[in-house]
């Protein structure tokens, strides 16, 4: 979940999205989501993967004011993280390619 800080608080603390046990992670660090039914996996910037147990559509709702975009029904994209899109793929700066949804083509 994002930070629910007081006011004075959000304003000096850059977005993050409250993970395991309270740790806190910038969403600057997050590359892309990939769904997996119940659970998410979240591939960070440094290459690590976290597993949770959220849906896609969660992470969704929460987090596209933020910059993140459905390019596929498995695949929830940092904007930032976008080096090119094609019709049918999202290449990202990390080499990277996801899936684009017929429905979704730009």
């Amino acid at each position: 979940m994002l930070s629910h800080s007081p006011p004075s608080r959000r304003l000096s603390e850059p977005p993050h999205l409250t993970v395991l046990r309270g740790q806190k992670l910038l969403l600057s660090r997050i590359e892309y989501f990939q769904g997996d039914g119940n659970y998410t996996h979240i591939y960070l910037t440094d290459g690590t993967r976290l597993i949770l147990s959220k849906t896609l559509k969660y992470y969704e709702n929460l987090l596209a004011i933020h910059g993140f975009v459905r390019c596929h029904k498995s695949y929830l994209v940092n904007q930032q993280s976008i080096k090119t899109i094609t019709r049918r793929h999202v290449l990202l700066y990390n080499g990277v390619e996801l899936p684009v949804a017929r429905r979704r083509e730009v």
